[in-house]
Protein backbone atom coordinates (compact mmCIF):
# COMPACT_ATOMS: atom_id res chain seq x y z
CA UNK A 1 0.00 0.00 0.00
CA UNK A 2 2.88 2.29 0.91
CA UNK A 3 4.59 1.50 -2.43
CA UNK A 4 1.37 2.33 -4.28
CA UNK A 5 1.13 5.70 -2.48
CA UNK A 6 4.76 6.49 -3.44
CA UNK A 7 4.03 5.66 -7.09
CA UNK A 8 0.97 7.91 -7.03
CA UNK A 9 2.99 10.77 -5.51
CA UNK A 10 5.69 10.40 -8.18
CA UNK A 11 3.07 10.24 -10.90
CA UNK A 12 1.36 13.35 -9.58
CA UNK A 13 4.66 15.26 -9.32
CA UNK A 14 5.62 14.24 -12.88
CA UNK A 15 2.16 15.28 -14.12
CA UNK A 16 2.46 18.65 -12.41
CA UNK A 17 5.95 19.18 -13.94
CA UNK A 18 4.64 18.34 -17.42
CA UNK A 19 1.79 20.84 -17.00
CA UNK A 20 4.21 23.52 -15.74
CA UNK A 21 6.59 22.97 -18.69
CA UNK A 22 3.66 22.99 -21.11
CA UNK A 23 2.30 26.20 -19.58
CA UNK A 24 5.73 27.88 -19.83
CA UNK A 25 5.99 26.87 -23.51
CA UNK A 26 2.49 28.21 -24.26
CA UNK A 27 3.30 31.53 -22.56
CA UNK A 28 6.59 31.78 -24.46
CA UNK A 29 4.92 31.02 -27.79
CA UNK A 30 2.28 33.65 -27.07
CA UNK A 31 5.04 36.13 -26.23
CA UNK A 32 6.99 35.35 -29.43
CA UNK A 33 4.08 35.20 -31.88
CA UNK A 34 1.52 37.62 -30.48
CA UNK A 35 3.25 40.15 -28.20
CA UNK A 36 6.50 40.56 -30.20
CA UNK A 37 5.42 38.91 -33.45
CA UNK A 38 5.63 41.99 -35.71
CA UNK A 39 8.95 43.10 -34.21
CA UNK A 40 10.63 39.71 -34.76
CA UNK A 41 9.15 39.44 -38.26
CA UNK A 42 10.63 42.80 -39.21
CA UNK A 43 14.03 41.82 -37.78
CA UNK A 44 13.91 38.51 -39.63
CA UNK A 45 13.05 40.20 -42.92
CA UNK A 46 15.85 42.72 -42.41
CA UNK A 47 18.40 39.97 -41.89
CA UNK A 48 17.26 37.55 -44.56
CA UNK A 49 15.73 39.65 -47.34
CA UNK A 50 17.05 42.57 -49.33
CA UNK A 51 16.27 43.41 -52.92
CA UNK A 52 19.41 44.31 -54.86
CA UNK A 53 19.81 45.24 -58.49
CA UNK A 54 23.01 43.70 -59.84
CA UNK A 55 24.36 45.62 -62.80
CA UNK A 56 25.86 43.35 -65.42
CA UNK A 57 29.31 44.06 -66.82
CA UNK A 58 29.41 44.67 -70.58
CA UNK A 59 31.67 42.59 -72.78
CA UNK A 60 35.08 43.73 -74.02
CA UNK A 61 35.57 45.14 -77.52
CA UNK A 62 38.95 44.31 -79.06
CA UNK A 63 40.78 45.35 -82.20
CA UNK A 64 42.14 42.92 -84.81
CA UNK A 65 45.24 42.34 -82.65
CA UNK A 66 43.28 41.42 -79.56
CA UNK A 67 43.90 44.70 -77.73
CA UNK A 68 41.00 45.91 -75.61
CA UNK A 69 39.47 49.11 -76.97
CA UNK A 70 36.45 49.23 -74.68
CA UNK A 71 36.45 47.26 -71.46
CA UNK A 72 34.99 47.31 -67.97
CA UNK A 73 36.40 48.74 -64.78
CA UNK A 74 35.01 48.59 -61.26
CA UNK A 75 33.58 51.33 -59.05
CA UNK A 76 32.23 50.91 -55.55
CA UNK A 77 29.25 52.82 -54.22
CA UNK A 78 28.50 53.40 -50.57
CA UNK A 79 24.88 53.11 -49.42
CA UNK A 80 23.05 53.29 -46.14
CA UNK A 81 20.01 51.12 -45.41
CA UNK A 82 17.45 51.75 -42.72
CA UNK A 83 18.04 49.67 -39.60
CA UNK A 84 16.48 49.62 -36.14
CA UNK A 85 18.98 51.86 -34.39
CA UNK A 86 18.52 54.95 -32.28
CA UNK A 87 18.75 58.35 -33.94
CA UNK A 88 21.93 59.16 -32.02
CA UNK A 89 23.56 55.98 -33.38
CA UNK A 90 22.45 56.89 -36.90
CA UNK A 91 23.99 60.35 -36.59
CA UNK A 92 27.25 58.95 -35.21
CA UNK A 93 27.39 56.36 -38.00
CA UNK A 94 26.90 58.99 -40.71
CA UNK A 95 29.55 61.28 -39.20
CA UNK A 96 32.02 58.40 -38.87
CA UNK A 97 31.39 57.42 -42.49
CA UNK A 98 31.83 60.95 -43.84
CA UNK A 99 35.05 61.37 -41.86
CA UNK A 100 36.46 58.21 -43.46
CA UNK A 101 35.52 59.44 -46.94
CA UNK A 102 37.01 62.90 -46.37
CA UNK A 103 40.21 61.44 -44.96
CA UNK A 104 40.69 59.44 -48.17
CA UNK A 105 39.61 62.31 -50.46
CA UNK A 106 36.44 60.50 -51.55
CA UNK A 107 33.49 62.64 -52.58
CA UNK A 108 29.99 62.13 -51.20
CA UNK A 109 26.54 63.31 -52.24
CA UNK A 110 25.53 66.58 -50.63
CA UNK A 111 22.21 68.10 -51.70
CA UNK A 112 21.97 70.41 -48.69
CA UNK A 113 21.83 73.98 -50.12
CA UNK A 114 24.46 75.35 -47.72
CA UNK A 115 28.16 75.81 -48.46
CA UNK A 116 29.99 74.23 -45.51
CA UNK A 117 32.93 76.62 -45.89
CA UNK A 118 31.07 79.94 -46.03
CA UNK A 119 27.93 78.78 -44.17
CA UNK A 120 25.87 80.62 -46.79
CA UNK A 121 23.40 79.45 -49.43
CA UNK A 122 25.18 77.96 -52.44
CA UNK A 123 22.42 78.65 -54.99
CA UNK A 124 20.89 81.78 -56.45
CA UNK A 125 17.99 83.48 -54.72
CA UNK A 126 15.33 82.05 -57.05
CA UNK A 127 16.36 78.47 -56.38
CA UNK A 128 16.64 79.10 -52.65
CA UNK A 129 13.10 80.49 -52.62
CA UNK A 130 11.92 77.31 -54.34
CA UNK A 131 13.74 75.12 -51.79
CA UNK A 132 12.30 77.07 -48.85
CA UNK A 133 8.82 76.80 -50.31
CA UNK A 134 9.19 73.04 -50.91
CA UNK A 135 10.27 72.57 -47.31
CA UNK A 136 7.42 74.76 -46.04
CA UNK A 137 9.83 77.25 -44.46
CA UNK A 138 9.77 81.04 -44.19
CA UNK A 139 10.84 82.52 -47.52
CA UNK A 140 12.91 85.14 -45.68
CA UNK A 141 14.84 82.57 -43.66
CA UNK A 142 18.58 83.25 -43.50
CA UNK A 143 21.21 80.57 -44.12
CA UNK A 144 22.01 80.45 -40.39
CA UNK A 145 18.34 79.95 -39.50
CA UNK A 146 18.06 77.30 -42.22
CA UNK A 147 20.95 75.37 -40.67
CA UNK A 148 19.49 75.73 -37.16
CA UNK A 149 16.18 74.37 -38.41
CA UNK A 150 17.78 71.10 -39.51
CA UNK A 151 20.05 70.88 -36.48
CA UNK A 152 16.89 70.88 -34.35
CA UNK A 153 15.01 68.57 -36.72
CA UNK A 154 17.76 65.92 -36.66
CA UNK A 155 18.70 66.43 -32.98
CA UNK A 156 22.27 67.55 -33.67
CA UNK A 157 22.60 70.11 -30.86
CA UNK A 158 25.52 68.23 -29.26
CA UNK A 159 27.66 68.32 -32.41
CA UNK A 160 29.88 71.11 -33.66
CA UNK A 161 28.42 73.10 -36.53
CA UNK A 162 30.93 71.57 -38.95
CA UNK A 163 30.11 68.00 -37.92
CA UNK A 164 26.38 68.77 -37.90
CA UNK A 165 26.57 69.90 -41.53
CA UNK A 166 28.25 66.61 -42.50
CA UNK A 167 25.41 64.65 -40.92
CA UNK A 168 22.75 66.94 -42.39
CA UNK A 169 24.26 66.44 -45.87
CA UNK A 170 23.24 62.76 -45.72
CA UNK A 171 20.06 63.03 -43.68
CA UNK A 172 18.71 65.82 -45.88
CA UNK A 173 19.23 63.55 -48.89
CA UNK A 174 17.51 60.68 -47.09
CA UNK A 175 14.57 62.97 -46.28
CA UNK A 176 14.25 63.93 -49.95
CA UNK A 177 14.78 60.54 -51.58
CA UNK A 178 13.91 58.13 -48.77
CA UNK A 179 15.45 54.81 -47.80
CA UNK A 180 14.31 51.56 -46.20
CA UNK A 181 15.63 48.17 -45.09
CA UNK A 182 15.23 47.03 -48.73
CA UNK A 183 16.30 50.14 -50.65
CA UNK A 184 19.32 52.15 -49.64
CA UNK A 185 20.32 55.78 -50.02
CA UNK A 186 23.56 56.31 -51.96
CA UNK A 187 26.05 58.33 -49.93
CA UNK A 188 28.85 58.08 -52.50
CA UNK A 189 28.92 56.71 -56.04
CA UNK A 190 32.66 56.07 -56.16
CA UNK A 191 34.84 55.37 -53.12
CA UNK A 192 38.47 54.30 -52.88
CA UNK A 193 39.72 50.87 -51.85
CA UNK A 194 41.26 52.50 -48.78
CA UNK A 195 37.83 53.61 -47.58
CA UNK A 196 36.40 50.18 -48.38
CA UNK A 197 39.07 48.46 -46.30
CA UNK A 198 38.59 50.77 -43.32
CA UNK A 199 34.79 50.47 -43.32
CA UNK A 200 34.77 46.70 -43.81
CA UNK A 201 37.46 46.19 -41.16
CA UNK A 202 35.31 48.01 -38.58
CA UNK A 203 31.90 46.96 -39.94
CA UNK A 204 30.36 46.86 -36.44
CA UNK A 205 30.91 50.63 -36.19
CA UNK A 206 28.94 51.27 -39.40
CA UNK A 207 25.46 49.74 -38.92
CA UNK A 208 23.34 49.96 -42.07
CA UNK A 209 26.31 50.86 -44.30
CA UNK A 210 26.76 48.68 -47.40
CA UNK A 211 29.33 48.74 -50.22
CA UNK A 212 28.10 47.77 -53.69
CA UNK A 213 30.04 46.76 -56.78
CA UNK A 214 29.33 48.74 -59.97
CA UNK A 215 30.78 47.77 -63.36
CA UNK A 216 31.63 50.85 -65.44
CA UNK A 217 32.44 51.10 -69.14
CA UNK A 218 36.05 52.15 -69.78
CA UNK A 219 37.36 53.35 -73.12
CA UNK A 220 41.11 52.68 -73.25
CA UNK A 221 41.79 55.37 -75.84
CA UNK A 222 39.29 57.99 -74.72
CA UNK A 223 37.19 59.45 -77.54
CA UNK A 224 39.21 57.70 -80.24
CA UNK A 225 36.86 55.65 -82.50
CA UNK A 226 33.81 56.92 -80.60
CA UNK A 227 31.99 57.11 -83.95
CA UNK A 228 32.44 53.34 -84.27
CA UNK A 229 32.03 52.21 -80.66
CA UNK A 230 29.16 54.54 -79.78
CA UNK A 231 28.09 54.94 -76.16
CA UNK A 232 25.26 54.01 -73.80
CA UNK A 233 23.89 56.43 -71.23
CA UNK A 234 20.81 58.17 -69.90
CA UNK A 235 18.93 60.26 -72.43
CA UNK A 236 18.35 63.94 -71.75
CA UNK A 237 14.97 65.65 -71.43
CA UNK A 238 14.80 66.66 -75.11
CA UNK A 239 15.52 63.12 -76.34
CA UNK A 240 12.85 61.79 -73.99
CA UNK A 241 10.24 64.24 -75.34
CA UNK A 242 11.15 63.37 -78.95
CA UNK A 243 10.91 59.65 -78.22
CA UNK A 244 7.39 60.15 -76.83
CA UNK A 245 6.33 62.06 -79.96
CA UNK A 246 7.68 59.30 -82.18
CA UNK A 247 5.87 56.66 -80.14
CA UNK A 248 2.56 58.57 -80.30
CA UNK A 249 2.82 59.03 -84.06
Amino acid sequence: MANLDKKNVRYNILTILVYIVGLIMIIQLFNLQIVHGEEYLEKSSLRLTRETTIKAARGNIRDCNGNIIAGTTVKYSLEIYRSKIEESVLNDTILRTINVLEKNNDEYNNEFPIDSNTMNYKYDEEKIQTILKENKLDENMSAEQFIDNYINQYNLQNYSRTDALKIIAVRYGITKKGYSSMRGYEISSNISETSIAEIEEKAQEFPGITIDYIPVREYKYGSLMSHVLGYVGKIDADEYKNSIRIYIK
